[in-house]
């Protein structure tokens, strides 16, 4: 046996078993991950700001969109002010300190110039949240870089009017029913001798400026037929101030499932060729 004078060590231990937490952990990086790609792919960042120490964090994202590297300075009300368009820049000043003072949210749509100059638009959206300290409040809020959406809204814009001019120039305009009114588009109000100030007239109304034996070439809503029914008819109108002349009415009467009769849309086409 061993001598008296030598202590026995006997190991001990405790094995804990932390896959679960291994897990957790797994799931939350990829749920971060998720999240900020789904950020990066709608352009949204994610800010804050401590008004009483005027210190701000701004995400990835918001560096990105206000043209600077991620990280790539501190951030400061005075700073991102500076970056808003100077149209806006007083009403966004002005808003934020109201906001801060009543406690309610900040959100507004405005410009913003980048840092190498090129203009932006956005959404910002924010409330005043507590922070780590007790009793203290800090923003948090985001940005929606809409800059390429408005960019294609106003192209959008511009197309339609010019395709607007186009088709008056041509004698052609448009009209929409929904079954009790019908709206007219300002060259549809020229050709049927309309005011346009006064576009959207009675279902009844509008049916009264055709010639009622040309009223059988239009389909009779009142009865069933085809979910999306085409039509193209020359019809005659009379005008509030007695010209008859000829028109080309063309568009599609939406019926729903049980055949009533929803929606109608489409042209006229001044056939006389006088506008």
């Amino acid at each position: 046996g061993l001598p008296e004078n030598i202590i026995r060590v006997v190991p001990d231990g405790l094995a804990l078993d932390i896959t679960d937490l291994k897990r957790a952990e797994e799931e939350r990086r990829l749920a971060v991950q998720r999240l900020q790609r789904a950020h990066e792919l709608a352009r949204i960042g994610h800010w804050e700001h401590d008004p009483e120490k005027d210190q701000g964090w701004w995400s990835d994202e918001m560096y990105r969109a206000f043209g600077y590297e991620p990280g790539a300075r501190s951030i400061t009300l005075e700073f991102f002010l500076s970056h808003v368009h100077p149209d806006d820049r007083k009403q966004v000043a002005r808003d934020y300190a109201e906001a801060l003072a009543a406690g309610r949210e900040i959100h507004r749509s405005f410009r913003i110039i980048r840092k190498d100059g090129s203009p932006g638009y956005g959404y910002g959206l924010a409330r005043l949240v507590p922070g780590a300290e007790p009793g203290k409040r800090i923003w948090s809020g985001t940005y929606l870089d809409v800059t390429e959406h408005k960019a294609n809204c106003e192209t959008i814009k511009a197309d339609s009017e010019r395709l607007k001019g186009l088709m008056a120039t041509a004698g052609l305009g448009t009209w929409v029913a929904d079954g009790k009114t019908v709206r007219f588009d300002a060259a549809a109000c020229r050709i049927l001798g309309l005011d346009p100030a006064q576009g959207e007239v009675p279902r009844e109304q509008a049916l009264a400026l055709i010639l009622p034996e040309d009223l059988g070439r239009l389909p009779d809503r009142n009865q069933p037929g085809p979910v999306e029914q085409a039509f193209k008819s020359v019809v005659r109108v009379q005008t509030p101030g007695g010209e008859t002349r000829r028109v080309l009415i063309t568009g599609v009467l939406n019926r729903n499932p049980k055949g009533h009769a929803t929606l109608a849309e489409g042209l006229v086409l001044d056939l006389e060729g006088q506008l």
